[in-house]
């Protein structure tokens, strides 16, 4: 028995504390990996949010572009008060959204987010950077998700219109006029941006066209301009040649019915010609002949909506901001539905060049003689 015990293995002394350090390190791994992974959603979530905004940026001007979205970004932070206003709107819209129940990539979220971003604008460009002004931002950020969502469901869900920027007109047209009885909020100087981002030895033709498209995010100055022209020039030629010609089209019919070019170049609310144009020219319509007719044709009637709007806005103290370009816009495009206009973009991709495409792509493979199989669809068919 005294032979069996002493013959029988025994563990070795330093097994336990060998085994500590292996444990050690396994434990060290595995927090490592921990921490990796909670980087990486991290990241992800970060990248996603940046991507988010910028493609907020971008639709304001119809697209979808991480390009176009960083240009208008970086254009905005040139007024730091500007940028930061239409920051905290963005991010109160989504907060805002969020608590109401809209999930992420739902169409009134995109209409809430882009809207609200230029209510901050509005706000950012008039007031400076304030206690006061942020409670304003974040009131009419608030107030235009609701908006956002009624105008959603009255236009979308039951005429098939698009918004557009509705929101912003209303909430910014509401937050001027409130504005006007408060005393506390400081107005914001503009000379010090006119005087840096602004090239007067530009012709008074070149300078209006930019700086319309400049005052698009509140930035009214040539050196904005030139960037989101050329932004558009290398993303959308479509968006660039009607932003361009729909904009000289209406300063022309201005200038002619008023009897001067310059004051027809230095009137601030012939953007509403570039977003009239590009809206009917390039997105909601297929671009075509026929579309192009169509959007001087609008631009030509926003002509008058906006001096008409002018002599009744003027006795309240408050711009016209983009009225002729949604009652124009949203006329236009409710007429063709009704009337079964056969070109109407059903499906609105990220550039007019993309839903030019699909929509020739759908034409060639399915004319209007062959029937369209739609789901659901009964029988046997072979698709290809």
């Amino acid at each position: 028995m005294s032979e069996m015990i002493s013959e029988s293995p025994s563990q070795p002394p330093n097994s336990a504390g060998g085994s500590r350090p292996a444990l050690v390190q396994a434990s060290a791994a595995g927090h490592r990996s921990r921490l990796y992974d909670l980087f990486d959603v991290g990241w992800a979530k970060i990248r996603t949010a940046g991507l988010e905004l910028l493609y907020s940026y971008s639709t304001l001007l119809f697209v979808r572009s991480g390009l176009i979205g960083s240009v208008l970004l970086f254009c905005s932070f040139l007024n730091l008060n500007l940028g930061i206003a239409g920051i905290l709107s963005w991010l109160t819209a989504i907060s805002f959204s969020s608590l109401l129940g809209i999930r992420k990539g739902d169409p009134v979220r995109i209409i809430c987010e882009y809207n609200a971003l230029i209510v901050g604008f509005s706000i950012g460009f008039l007031f400076r950077f304030s206690f006061l002004s942020l409670l304003l931002v974040t009131g009419a950020s608030a107030l235009t998700v609701l908006v956002s969502c009624t105008l959603y469901s009255l236009l979308s869900k039951n005429l098939r219109l698009p918004v557009l920027n509705l929101p912003f007109l209303i909430c910014s047209t509401i937050i001027y006029l409130a504005s006007i009885r408060y005393s506390s909020l400081f107005v914001d100087s503009f000379y010090i941006y006119s005087r840096l981002l602004n090239l007067n030895a530009l012709p008074a033709c070149v300078q209006g066209l930019l700086r319309s498209l400049g005052i698009l995010i509140f930035m009214p100055y040539d050196i904005c301009g030139i960037l989101i022209l050329a932004g558009l020039l290398v993303f959308s030629r479509i968006a660039f040649f009607a932003a361009v010609l729909s904009y000289y089209l209406g300063t022309t019919a201005v200038a002619l019915l008023t009897g001067s070019f310059t004051n027809a170049y230095s009137n601030l609310y012939c953007f509403n010609f570039i977003l009239t144009g590009m809206a009917i020219a390039a997105v909601f319509l297929v671009p075509s002949r026929r579309s192009y007719l169509f959007a001087l044709l609008g631009v030509l009637l926003s002509v008058f909506v906006l001096d008409a709007a002018s002599v009744v806005w003027i006795h309240f103290g408050v711009p016209v901001f983009t009225l002729p370009f949604n009652l124009v816009v949203l006329l236009l495009v409710y007429v063709l539905i009704q009337t079964g206009y056969p070109e109407i973009t059903l499906s609105i991709k990220s550039s007019p060049e993309a839903s030019l495409s699909n929509y020739l792509n759908f034409a060639r493979r399915f004319d209007r003689v062959f029937p369209r199989p739609f789901l659901p669809f009964s029988g046997r068919w072979t698709v290809y």
